[in-house]
């Protein structure tokens, strides 16, 4: 049992070492070892690994007795995206005494009206930790509500959690892209900065349209968060355009 721990442990830590089809079989087969520490790191690896086969098992994990490993089957459930899967998750979190920040993207993947006001609820939280819980759920939310108060919270330039609202919105593609359109016609330089800095998270051709505009203003300042928004995108040292 401790080789099989060590193992489980060592392939949650280095996802990467897991990309044979051998060895994603044998984690499938985890997903039902007797120790509720492999099922766990098992459960975290098919939501890496977007691995929709794994879908009924994890949702029988939900009603485990173990905390840690319902919070990974959720964790994995709402990573693979599955909507109905996903229904199940806030169905079940209900009933959780404490929920785990875990859960909290299950719970913005369904789309229901009680979640989203739970997760608008967090994200005006006084706590840092349950506002920080509330954004990352409101980030996979395909409701409206959720991307407009990301989007009040990131331009709040006194919010203590901008850089969070920001990484929030990458998870909203192309619907946050349009909907900083009009910031990126402000006059305002720290608007236009904010922006930009964000649009660098977004890894969505929208983005890398909207960072080239950003490349032919008229302040070097904004034209160097342009150039490095894109060279963030694209991942090369050198990117074919022209940031003076």
């Amino acid at each position: 049992e401790v080789a099989r721990i060590v193992a489980a442990w060592l392939f949650s830590e280095r996802w990467d070492l897991a990309g044979d089809e051998r060895t994603r079989a044998a984690l499938l087969v985890a997903l039902n070892d007797s120790s509720s520490f492999v099922r766990a790191r098992a459960a975290e690896l098919q939501g890496r690994f977007r691995n929709r086969a794994a879908l009924p098992i994890l949702v029988s994990l939900l009603r485990d007795r173990d905390s840690d490993l319902q919070a990974s089957a959720a964790e994995a459930i709402a990573a693979i995206g599955d909507p109905e899967a996903c229904l199940v998750a806030a169905d079940e979190a209900k009933v959780l005494y404490r929920l785990d920040a875990r859960w909290v993207r299950a719970l913005g993947r369904c789309g229901r009206e009680a979640e989203l006001r739970q997760l608008l609820r967090y994200a005006r939280s006084d706590s840092w930790v349950e506002e920080r819980v509330g954004i990352d759920g409101l980030g996979v939310s395909p409701r409206p509500e959720a991307l407009a108060r990301l989007l009040e919270i990131g331009r709040d330039e006194e919010s203590a959690v901008r850089t969070h609202a920001a990484e929030a919105l990458a998870l909203q593609g192309e619907a946050a892209v349009r909907a900083l359109a009009g910031d990126l016609k402000s006059a305002d330089k720290k608007v236009l900065s904010w922006t930009l800095h964000t649009l660098s998270r977004i890894r969505v051709p929208g983005a890398v349209e909207a960072l080239i505009q950003g490349l032919r203003d008229a302040d070097p300042r904004l034209r160097a968060l342009a150039d490095f928004g894109l060279r963030r995108l694209s991942g090369l040292k050198d990117i074919p355009f022209e940031p003076q």
